[in-house]
């Protein structure tokens, strides 16, 4: 029995983890292109490359968590830099972060569950 309960914990915490991340940088690949063209040169578009870094947040808490170091001021200096962009790309943006939203609260909800399963197995 404790296996299973093990199982489910792992499960869900991956499945909630997938849904943070997955939704918010699809919306963010749809909307922006990583590659823009200046004259005949390739360079990378330094929002969409913003605006992953935020999708995956919750991937850096999961590592943080591995890691034990802070990085509250990294957080504080993304969001300022998205509000600073943000003017520019509103409707975008209040997609994004709708598609963000949702899958996040899809993702807290299976956490919410693995922690159950990591609670049944004590």
């Amino acid at each position: 029995m404790k296996t299973n309960n093990t199982r489910g914990y792992v499960l869900l915490n991956a499945l909630g983890l997938a849904f943070s991340v997955i939704p918010p940088a699809a919306s963010v690949l749809l909307y922006f292109p990583i590659w823009v063209s200046k004259g005949g040169e390739y360079l990378l578009s330094g929002i969409a490359v913003l605006l992953l870094l935020v999708a995956f947040l919750p991937l850096f808490k999961l590592v943080r968590q591995l890691f034990k170091s802070p990085s509250g001021y990294s957080v504080w200096l993304a969001i300022f830099l998205i509000f600073l962009l943000a003017s520019r790309i509103a409707t975008e943006m209040l997609t994004i972060s709708f598609i963000g939203f949702v899958g996040n609260v899809i993702g807290a909800v299976l956490f919410r569950l693995a922690r159950r399963y990591g609670r049944n197995e004590e």
